[in-house]
């Protein structure tokens, strides 16, 4: 060795750490060099002194740790390796998962019994109704929590002013007890709740209010002069509704009159003898305008199939497997389907636009007739198998994301700066950041899910949600600004190794075929990164 080693060598070999295969090397170059010598010399004095610091100070503080010997950080390579066997791991993992739970346990399982997957509709239903059961009871008592606290709040500032200057101590105990004076709020709206009944609006009732109506079967027969919200297992409209109405249900069937717009979610969506002045939007297995019904505005459906026999007075805009079309509609057709039929009856005043696999997708009947044109857009993203890499939106939409990203890393790390001290070690260190990462992403739903049934804690759980998509979304900045320090170890500042670390990841995110378990692997040790940083933070608070 004839150049001197440099500063961390001499260090490493002063302490001992460094590997047995240089050892011999920067012994021989400190033999014949009296500079390095008196370095080393200097070096492990250090050492020592600080060591008999620590030795004599151990009996006013005996839990005050020995120093720690140098330990290299863990080198790029080191760290893409271990992240490389993370994903491995994983994946193995998932196959092992798969091939004996999925193909082995599930199958034994399913010979004795078979298993009821309740609807989707079903889950929301049930917890839209607990919570408009629930929720202004709950609502209130917070608005009650505020409001006392607030009294109290004022309550005793103004005993503080004033009782300096002579204020009466019958009128000091009448300031604190006007809090108990505090009115309860009245209820804005009434909900009619009937969970495992059924709500009726007969043919001879009027009601001049907006009306929310929740329960296991709901019946508009009468008159509505407000906006309706109803939500249950069966809802059936065959009166008069004033105002818009939003329904959310397994069944949602309209026959009557609607004068604002339709809003619904369900298994099904009819329209049948329906007059709805508004528009229509709906989300449904299976959507159908029948002959004597009409929709005075637009259309917007979503479904597996969609038909339409009655009249559009407006655009009709559909989204699903197939679109079925024998009505009028008064203007355009815009379609993305895996099929589209025109019948016999169907009449379009505009033009036909539709997104599908093929031209052919599109079937017109002999005597449907299309007043504009008809105009193919290709392939649906749904149906085509379009390569995103030969696209020009794919990186304008990858160079959004890395700005987006890195003007959101600049604020993060300007505000929270000790986050630019985190570091990945090699090895199990790694391993272990990625398992951390991996609890919490299992972990924070499901306590937020089991917290939220309870009325205290469904706040505190709308919170942890709304904190732990944050943490995903910040996961790979804060990793890639690591990924960037390591790689650009001598560089000042937090910009440029934000940028190309940033610039890695996204990149290995994307890349094909293996692009979605790195990102997955990538996010998992970000998750833990940061959570490594909370736990500390929160142990050195304690601490002090």
């Amino acid at each position: 060795m004839t150049a001197h080693p440099d500063t961390l060598t001499m260090s490493m070999y002063a302490d001992g750490a460094l590997p047995p295969e240089a050892v011999a090397a920067v012994e021989k170059h400190v033999g014949t060099c009296s500079t390095c010598r008196e370095q080393v010399t200097l070096l492990r004095r250090e050492v020592d002194l600080l060591n008999e610091t620590l030795r004599r100070t151990a009996v006013a503080e005996p839990d005050l740790p020995a120093l720690p010997r140098f330990s290299a950080p863990a080198s790029f390579r080191d760290f893409a390796l271990a992240n490389l066997t993370i994903g491995l791991v994983f994946w193995l993992g998932q196959f092992l998962w798969k091939t004996l739970l999925g193909e082995l346990a599930v199958d034994i399982a399913s010979r004795f019994a078979s298993i009821y997957v309740p609807d989707t509709y079903q889950l929301v239903n049930a917890f839209v109704m607990q919570l408009l059961e629930k929720g202004t009871a709950m609502f209130y008592s917070y608005l009650n929590v505020v409001v006392l606290g607030l009294l109290v709040i004022g309550s005793l500032l103004a005993i503080l002013k004033y009782r300096k200057n002579g204020l009466p101590p019958a009128a000091c105990i009448g300031l604190l007890a006007l809090p108990l004076l505090a009115p309860t709020p009245a209820d804005a709206l009434e909900f009619w709740r009937e969970p495992t009944g059924t709500i009726t609006i007969a043919a001879h009732e009027a009601y001049d209010d907006t009306m929310i109506l929740a329960a296991e079967m709901v019946r508009i027969e009468g008159n509505v002069t407000g906006d309706v919200i109803a939500t249950g297992r069966s809802i059936e409209v065959s009166g008069n509704i004033s105002g818009n109405l939003i329904a959310f249900g397994d069944t949602v069937r309209i026959s009557g009159k609607v004068g604002g717009a339709t809003i619904s979610a369900a298994s099904s969506l009819m329209l049948e003898h329906a007059d709805g002045a508004g528009d229509l939007w709906g989300a449904a297995k299976f959507i159908s305008i029948n002959r004597d019904s009409i929709v005075g505005g637009n259309a917007t459906l979503a479904g597996d199939s969609v038909m339409v026999e009655g009249k559009v007075a407006r655009d009709l805009t559909g989204f699903a497997d197939t679109i079925d079309v024998r009505g009028e509609l008064g203007r355009t057709l815009r379609a993305w389907a895996g099929a589209i039929r025109l019948g016999n009856d169907a009449h379009v005043h505009g033009n036909v636009t539709y997104h599908a696999a093929s031209r052919d997708s599109l079937k017109q009947a002999g005597s449907a007739r299309i007043d504009g044109e008809v105009i193919y857009e290709g392939q649906a993203e749904d149906f085509g198998h379009e390569n995103r890499y030969t696209t020009a939106r794919f990186y304008l939409w990858q160079l959004a994301r890395l700005g987006a990203a890195f003007l959101v890393g600049l604020a993060l790390f300007w505000l929270v700066p000790g986050l630019q001290s985190l570091s990945i070690a090699a090895g199990m260190d790694s391993l272990r950041t990625a398992g951390l990462g991996l609890l919490v992403l299992i972990a924070v739903p499901i306590i937020a899910l089991l917290t939220a049934f309870t009325l205290v804690g469904l706040p505190l759980a709308l919170i942890a949600v709304a904190a732990w998509i944050l943490a995903l979304y910040l996961a790979k900045i804060v990793l890639g600004a690591t990924v960037g320090r390591m790689l650009l170890a001598d560089r000042e500042g937090i910009m440029l190794p934000l940028l190309i670390g940033l610039a890695i990841v996204l990149v290995a995110g994307n890349l094909p075929w293996i692009g979605g378990i790195v990102g997955f692997v990538l996010t998992l040790v970000g998750l833990g990164l940061l959570a490594q940083y909370l736990w500390k933070a929160v142990n050195t608070s304690r601490a002090a």
